[in-house]
């Protein structure tokens, strides 16, 4: 009887300690994933956030497949536990813990956009627009990579970086209204005051 209960200690030790290492497993790896994901959004040149869209994604796409079989592999975990067929380990917690964190650091910080760039591209438009054939390449504007400004029609336009699937975005410098025919656009929103946001097929 002794002999039984000496040989059951170690086996339920060493189960604990795979359990352990599992659950360890999973939490770096949703780490890793979550970190690359964050780098990209946040354009962390580390992880290739400076990067264009179609490099960005071969770095995203590991990432998401990473964190989708550490998701996979957790909710297995999970349903074993509630099944009775693998005691609950605290360390199952950690991952989905991160998982929120890194949600709630999107929602609370999110990364300048327009309207935080608006007031530097407005002093930029009316700089090129005193200029006979006003064009820049390569402008960076708090949280927004653009890739050419130009003028057209005396207008300004601030072409996006990211062409994300063969489509172009940016915003549009007008003081006297948006024209048709300044350019071909597939969208066009009115912002306020003087400027527009569009969108067309590259």
């Amino acid at each position: 009887m002794k002999d039984a209960k000496a040989q059951a200690r170690p086996t339920a030790r060493s189960a604990g300690v795979r359990t352990v290492a599992v659950e360890v497993c999973l939490l770096l790896a949703t780490i890793l994933s979550l970190s690359v994901l964050l780098g990209m959004y946040y354009g962390w040149l580390a992880v290739g956030g400076a990067l264009d869209y179609d490099h960005q994604i071969f770095i995203a796409i590991p990432a998401l497949l990473l964190l989708g079989v550490a998701g996979l592999v957790w909710a297995f975990r999970v349903w074993s536990s509630l099944r009775g067929t693998r005691s609950w380990s605290w360390w199952t917690a950690a991952a989905p813990v991160v998982v929120l964190g890194a949600l709630l650091v999107v929602v609370l910080f999110p990364r300048p956009g327009f309207d935080e760039a608006r007031p530097q591209l407005e002093a930029i438009a009316r700089e090129i627009l005193t200029e006979p054939d006003g064009v820049r390449s390569g402008v960076e504007v708090g949280g927004l990579d653009i890739s050419r400004v130009e003028q057209l029609g005396g207008a300004v336009y601030f072409i996006e970086s990211d062409d994300s699937f063969g489509t172009t975005h940016g915003w549009i410098y007008s003081p006297e209204g948006y024209l048709d025919g300044q350019r071909h656009v597939g969208s066009i929103e009115h912002l306020g005051g003087p400027w527009y946001e569009f969108e067309r097929s590259s």
